[in-house]
């Protein structure tokens, strides 16, 4: 890996950056500030140990690069919610990124310095809504961070929003793709920090949207909320890392995480009972039962919780869980049953909510081979459905009933 000094310069095709200082020295690569000749800027760059860009130690590195180039497109359509990537070079034998220079404080900064120590949570409040709306951004953009942590957002004061701070999500070298592997070896996640681990990447699984949710919508909202990591009794307990994340999968799998009631009462009473309720649902140790990061930031503003449908139906009693609207078809009754479904058409109907997700409706087909039925009548217009409605397949006539599913809501 290639090693700068002050007063340094690193040119090629259409960039020339001085180095004014080293920043830091990490296991993947070293980081300094920086100053971009052409257009004047100060920028960071990071000259990496890791990968390296030589097949013969590193056969994924081009894909890597290619993997680099598409996170940084894609953060140019969220440029007030991401660092940016500016440009990605191999320079003497070694692959550099030049980034956008965080402006203002890194929460972790303002966590150890102010936010930890105080009473009032006035402040962890409002920087946890605009944190939130970061990442609601990062993930509608298709980005999995996938190594969260407090030094990764930098919030800026700006008195003249009414949100009061602009904050700004940084290091994305190691992030994904949503619904692409990883380039590195094997399609394995590439980073993470110890302490912020999601359940799946302690289990050896692809982090997904729903694991930055855990880490940030979880433990950095708890650690803003209480200021207290949710784990630190554990960490401290446990002789090695190894101990402490399998410490940390037995209390998520059976709901130990501390209540910021027991931990820190005084901040506590200061909160509203929804955010911390949502907070604690980003612990679920299934991804699938925690919110998405779009429910955590519209409940922390104060937005009515989107509920989530739940079909309960056949002979196993299979649960299917739905958040966004979607057709109720054939396949899926197929699968709840596990009997040839000639009765129910290859569209039945469409499953959706309002549009804050506070309720939910079903709307039939006209051209079904059978009627759409609720509680055994049949429904000709869209219906909203009440917990416990059962939601049928069935010939009024005859008064035969193939199907029949149960509503639920979490």
């Amino acid at each position: 890996m290639q090693v700068y000094h002050p007063d340094d310069v690193v040119s090629g095709r259409g960039f020339e950056i001085e180095v004014i200082e080293p920043m830091s020295k990490g296991m993947l690569a070293h980081s300094y500030k920086a100053l971009d000749r052409k257009s004047g800027a100060q920028v960071l760059l990071k000259a990496y140990a890791d990968p390296v860009p030589d097949l013969a130690f590193c056969p994924w590195f081009p894909a890597f690069e290619a993997h680099q180039q598409e996170i940084g497109r894609r953060l140019t359509a969220i440029p007030g919610q991401a660092i940016q990537l500016l440009n990605q070079f191999i320079k003497d034998g070694t692959y550099h990124q030049v980034i956008e220079w965080a402006q203002g404080r890194s929460l972790e900064d303002l966590y150890e310095n102010e936010l930890r120590s105080s009473e009032s949570v006035e402040k962890p409040v409002l920087l946890a809504k605009v944190m939130m709306f970061s990442l609601r951004k990062v993930h509608e953009a298709g980005i999995i961070h996938c190594d969260q942590k407090l030094a990764n957002f930098f919030a800026e004061e700006d008195p003249s929003i009414s949100a009061r701070y602009r904050i700004k999500m940084a290091d994305f070298d190691m992030s994904l793709v949503s619904g692409r592997p990883s380039p590195k070896a094997g399609g394995v996640a590439m980073a993470g920090t110890f302490g912020y681990f999601s359940p799946e990447h302690l289990r050896g699984q692809p982090p997904g949207e729903a694991s930055d949710v855990f880490t940030v919508g979880g433990i950095m909202l708890y650690e803003l909320f209480a200021g207290v990591h949710p784990f630190e009794p554990i960490i401290a307990r446990a002789s090695t890392q190894d101990e402490a994340n399998a410490a940390i999968l037995d209390a998520l799998r059976n709901g130990r995480v501390p209540r910021i009631e027991d931990v820190a009462p005084t901040r506590a009473a200061q909160l509203l009972p929804k955010m911390t309720e949502v907070m604690m649902r980003c612990f679920a140790s299934r991804p699938e039962d925690r919110p998405s990061a779009r429910e955590v930031h519209e409940t922390l503003l104060g937005k009515p919780r989107p509920i989530r449908l739940v079909l309960t139906a056949g002979p196993a009693r299979l649960k299917w869980r739905i958040t966004e609207r979607t057709d109720l078809k054939r396949k899926l009754c197929e699968r709840f049953f596990a009997a040839p479904a000639g009765t129910v058409s290859s569209h039945q109907g469409c499953l959706e909510p309002s549009d804050d997700s506070s309720e939910w409706f079903f709307t039939p087909r006209a051209d079904t081979v059978n009627s759409s039925m609720i509680n055994g009548k049949p429904v000709k217009t869209r219906s909203k459905l009440s917990r416990g409605d059962k939601l049928q397949v069935g010939n009024p006539t005859s008064g035969k009933i193939g199907f029949e599913m149960e509503v639920g809501f979490e």
